[in-house]
């Protein structure tokens, strides 16, 4: 009797934890929008303390299994590991396909081994789930320079700079791309 009454506990209190995470996470992810807005009329410093706020927000799924799952395949991906990775990301994707930064996260994992193709079909459904998610819009610009689309990854690189203006790798990429190319292109 002692043991059950134990798991009935646990039980409620992972139903207790969970329903707190997740109302937590709905209250979190709707200040998003707001966040958004004030990143796209902040100055430069201002600006990195809203992306460090947003990029937190972006990286909690709601679910301590699917962060856990989620850090590893960050630390695969840190190390080098791509396919160790992809299969946590992988992961991630099935236990929470409405958490945005695992799509893309997957998707940049891809863009290492040059699986362009996954890599697109994945930024797709981050930038589905979150049309803001500007790292997802830079990915997706990276790789159209590398499928040699310059005009569609300028358009890429101007686009993720208008959701964040002060996005240091999207001004580095779009002034990378030759504006002679541009010109023969457009």
């Amino acid at each position: 009797m002692a043991k059950i009454k134990a798991k009935i506990k646990a039980v409620l209190a992972a139903l207790v934890i969970g329903t707190f995470t997740a109302s937590q996470l709905f209250a979190e992810q709707n200040i998003l929008p707001d966040l958004y807005d004030h990143l796209k009329a902040s100055d430069a410093e201002t600006a990195l303390g809203l992306e460090r706020k947003i990029k937190r927000l972006w990286e909690n799924s709601g679910s301590p299994s699917v962060n856990f799952l989620y850090e590893k395949g960050n630390s695969a991906f840190l190390s080098g590991d791509y396919a160790t990775s992809i299969q946590h990301y992988s992961a991630v994707i099935e236990f929470a396909p409405d958490f945005a930064t695992g799509w893309f996260a997957l998707a940049r994992a891809y863009t290492h081994i040059h699986y362009y193709g996954p890599a697109l079909e994945h930024l797709e459904m981050a930038l589905s789930l979150d049309p803001h998610h500007f790292y997802a819009v830079l990915g997706l610009g990276q790789i159209l320079e590398k499928l040699d689309m310059p005009a569609l990854a300028f358009k890429a690189y101007e686009e993720a700079l208008e959701i964040h203006p002060h996005l240091a790798e999207a001004k580095e990429l779009q002034g990378r791309i030759d504006r002679a190319v541009l010109d023969t292109q457009i």
